[in-house]
């Protein structure tokens, strides 16, 4: 399929369910683990409870080797495991909120790698971004030619990306009003950020500071990039400093209160650094992605999500 000079029908795209979304729902081995261990405390947390003493009949039977009720064919660390999640259970109703995977299910089975869990559950995102944006393209009648290699570029203060990499003007005019429209935008940076290596040189301390604070600010409704600085304040426009506000707000809830102080010692010295310097005293946390062979391909980092030969190599190192 060609490119035409006739504009794509983005309001007809857009009605559609594709969206680019960054959280997919994953189910990995912790997943199910976990999905194991809930439904096998379940039950024991409600034999506990028609106990006449549930926490001293737990008791019993993890730590009194005295007692008939004492679960010897249980390792001490299974033993300790097992007490953890049920006593957990009883201080949360029942709601199972702590999990630990040295339990006697898993007896047989290998121990989990975390690291090796994370990679699969980034690689799983990148998998379903890279559908949604064919699928976006497609809808919009867009086809890029065999062998582009464009640059997805994010601005974190607004989220607008910019494509870059063909000579193609008009295509990357039309590329780029697709993924500007919805939610795209910020979808696809919290992607991107998500999949960036600890090492990945478009991290920066200072950058991720400075986004980390924008980021908590927009919870009071307004963008520190567009609010009037003054007398190392940023104000909102009826005058009020926006980080007071923030607080305020958490002062006034009952979940938050308590943190307030650990809030302004967080977030304060950045809020103030730019208060007092301006906006660009520090970088923008800006995000560039490449795109080409319909997948998304990471820069900056070894590990390239959408080519996974590295991680099969890494599952079959650790097994």
């Amino acid at each position: 399929m060609k490119i035409s000079n006739q504009q794509p029908n983005y309001a007809q795209a857009t009605q559609t369910n594709t969206k680019i979304q960054h959280h997919n729902v994953f189910e990995g081995e912790k997943e199910k683990r976990m999905e194991i261990l809930r439904e096998k405390y379940t039950k024991i947390h409600q034999e506990n409870l028609r106990q006449r003493d549930p926490e001293a009949h737990i008791f019993d039977k993890y730590t009194n080797p005295y007692s008939p009720k004492f679960r010897s064919d249980l390792t001490a660390e299974e033993r300790n495991s097992a007490k953890k999640m049920e006593l957990s259970l009883l201080r949360t109703n029942g709601e199972m909120r702590y999990f630990s995977f040295r339990d006697a299910a898993f007896r047989d089975k290998p121990l989990m790698n975390g690291l090796v869990e994370n990679h699969e559950k980034r690689a799983f995102q990148r998998e379903q971004v890279n559908n949604q944006i064919g699928e976006l393209l497609k809808e919009a009648g867009i086809s890029i030619p065999t062998g582009t290699n464009l640059t997805f570029t994010v601005n974190p203060n607004d989220f607008s990306v910019s494509v870059s990499g063909s000579k193609d003007e008009l295509l990357l005019r039309q590329i780029e009003q697709l993924l500007n429209t919805e939610q795209n935008g910020q979808e696809l940076y919290r992607h991107i950020f998500k999949s960036l290596d600890v090492e990945s040189s478009q991290r920066s301390e200072e950058a991720e500071r400075k986004y980390s604070l924008i980021s908590t600010l927009r919870t009071t409704g307004y963008d520190l990039s567009k609010l009037e600085r003054k007398d190392g304040k940023f104000l909102t426009p009826d005058g009020q400093d926006v980080f007071e506000l923030y607080l305020n707000k958490m002062r006034a809830n009952p979940y938050e209160k308590n943190y307030v102080m650990a809030a302004a010692s967080h977030y304060g010295p950045t809020y103030y650094e730019l208060a007092k310097n301006g906006f660009d005293a520090l970088p923008d946390l800006t995000l560039s992605i490449n795109y080409a062979d319909s997948k998304l391909q990471d820069v900056g980092q070894q590990q390239n999500y959408s080519e996974t030969g590295w991680l099969t190599a890494l599952k079959n190192s650790v097994r």
